[in-house]
């Protein structure tokens, strides 16, 4: 039965691989380190004891 699978989408993949490459190209791009406009976290940034915000269920301490 694996034989009778049809086999034009495999003969047509010329055709395919600059939609694959559009895909990979944009998915890259947004692990590209230029755009990131945040800054990395680090450990040592923390201030223990300092409230970071307070809400319903209590607050939020650093």
């Amino acid at each position: 039965r694996s034989n009778s699978i049809c086999k034009s989408p495999v003969s047509s993949s010329p055709k395919d691989p600059p939609f694959l490459t559009r895909d990979i190209g944009r998915s890259e791009s947004l692990r590209s380190p230029s755009s990131c406009s945040h800054r990395i976290f680090r450990p040592c940034d923390l201030i223990h004891g300092e409230i970071l915000g307070k809400g319903f269920f209590g607050q939020a301490i650093k």
